[in-house]
């Protein structure tokens, strides 16, 4: 059943990376989307190996655990790749291709001290396949594993906070979401990182390891690869079916509706600031023409109370002067009374006219 669970998890990782790849092809100079690529290619290859009958196979021709140390460093690939991508979206290009190459320096040295370590320490890789999946479960002990487990716990911190980081400054709602459930990938993947450096200690110092080792630590995994195939495909899905459009109408009709209590107080005492019946929701065609439209209105019925409003224009000032004009009181200190549409036009039409004797002059 967990071989079946990670086949389809693996098949949902290959039609990420075919979302991926298509993304490239219209955004080939986005660096940031190149090593999104990459790490998902990465990620597949990684997943690939650790099916048993690809391992099993894959070891049976070179050395005992060596698919497994190999899936370990492409998996290393996967991660740096995300961090390379996030510091292009994060800072200038520049500074990012500094940065970006110290990482990659940092990846390739952790990856060749595993390959080393493989080939030159012992582990207990055969005790560990001869007890999987029983009650005597033991975790992989080698030394290699611990670089392993070292590099992935603080690279999936910083991978969480830096894609907090890029959500923070995202407007289109897929593309916020997607960066949010790659910092919930990093949770998991530090949470599986510290369980199993836990399951691997407990077991060096002669501890019951087996609470560490169950279900728990492959559930967290395959959550995180889930959760990354999820951040991967969902802009490309989002844009197809209109996610991000209808995310925009639901922000722009919650700004309407949550104006509607000045609008209303306003329109009750200058009902011609509407110029058209005001419909209970922005359009969805037109959401940011509706706004529009509710700000202008609501900034003429301020510009008609103009003469109460000597104190300001903050919410007590506006809701004394409309009680005064409400109750029939003359602007406060003898100010001008209000106009009336009629009066403003009139007044424009003089201005215009005045304007254009001006510039006709010139």
């Amino acid at each position: 059943m967990t071989q079946f669970v990670w086949i389809v998890i693996l098949g949902l990782c290959v039609a990420a990376l075919v979302v991926r790849l298509s993304d490239l092809r219209v955004k080939r100079d986005n660096h940031a989307v190149r090593w999104f690529s990459a790490g998902m290619a990465l990620l597949v290859l990684s997943m690939v190996l650790q099916i048993t009958a690809v391992h099993l196979a894959v070891d049976r021709h070179t050395a005992l655990g060596f698919a497994g140390m190999v899936s370990n460093c492409l998996t290393v690939g996967a991660l740096v790749s995300a961090r390379c991508a996030f510091q292009h979206l994060l800072h200038p290009p520049g500074t990012a291709r500094g940065r970006a190459r110290s990482q990659l320096h940092l990846a390739g040295a952790v990856c060749a001290v595993i390959v080393l370590l493989f080939w030159t320490t012992g582990s207990n890789y055969a005790e560990f396949l001869a007890k999987s999946g029983t009650a005597d479960a033991v975790p992989v002990m080698a030394a290699h594993s611990y670089v392993y487990v070292c590099y992935v716990i603080p690279v999936t911190i910083v991978i969480t906070r830096e894609a907090l980081a890029c959500a923070r400054g995202v407007d289109r709602f897929t593309a916020r979401i997607s960066l949010r459930l790659l910092a919930v990938s990093g949770v998991l993947g530090t949470a599986y990182s510290v369980l199993r450096l836990a399951a691997m200690l407990a077991d060096r110092f002669g501890l019951p390891a087996g609470p560490l080792n169950g279900q728990l630590i492959g559930v967290l995994f395959r959550t995180a690869i889930v959760t990354v195939v999820l951040a991967v495909v969902l802009p490309a899905v989002g844009r197809h079916l209109g996610i991000d459009r209808f995310a925009r109408w639901l922000g722009l009709d919650h700004t309407y509706r949550a104006l509607f209590p000045l609008w209303r107080a306003l329109h009750e005492q200058f009902p011609d600031i509407a110029l058209e019946t005001p419909a209970r929701h922005v359009p969805f065609d037109a959401p940011e023409r509706a706004l529009y439209r509710r700000v202008i209105e609501i900034w003429d019925g301020l510009l008609r109370l103009r003469p109460y409003l000597v104190g300001g224009t903050g919410a007590a000032e506006v809701a004394a002067a409309l009680r005064a004009l409400r109750r029939g009181e003359p602007p406060p200190g003898g100010g001008a009374s209000i106009a009336s549409t009629g009066d403003d036009v009139a007044r424009l039409v003089e201005l215009s006219k005045a304007y254009h004797a001006i510039t006709a002059a010139e």
